[in-house]
């Protein structure tokens, strides 16, 4: 490959990027990453504002925010299905409410990913959440 097609791909994958990054903080959808080691957000999008009215900084500023947003009566199926994506490793899905910023709950469900290192041991959680219909 010549130098010429080296700096079009690079371009092209600059501006791949930029469109995934684009659309990922775009998203209608809540998405977010976890860092399971260092127990803290390592990113959330926008769409937390909009869905549940609270600023992103929150998510970062304690670890805990995102459960403890849950309804008191959704904090048991969260915790269990929680533990299944840890225990084996796989992606789960869960209906729960969150309390927004204005006090009320909305009901969103919940797609969370563990991101495992070469070890099989989970270092990441990413998910995503979306508002679900009434029951």
């Amino acid at each position: 490959m010549n130098i010429p097609n080296r700096r079009h791909l690079t371009g092209v994958e600059s501006r791949e990027a930029e469109r995934l990054r684009l659309l990922v903080q775009e998203s209608p959808a809540i998405l977010w990453a976890f860092d399971e080691i260092n127990s803290r957000m390592i990113y959330v999008n926008v769409a937390v504002k909009e869905l549940l009215g609270y600023e992103e900084s929150r998510f970062y500023e304690r670890s805990t925010f995102w459960f403890e947003l849950i309804h008191p009566e959704d904090r048991g199926l969260a915790s269990a299905e929680n533990h299944v994506m840890r225990q084996d490793k796989k992606t789960i899905r869960y209906n729960v409410r969150f309390r927004a910023a204005a006090g009320n709950y909305v009901r969103l469900t919940t797609a969370v990913k563990p991101i495992l290192d070469d070890k099989g041991h989970i270092v990441r959680t990413e998910g995503a959440a979306i508002l679900a219909p009434e029951p």
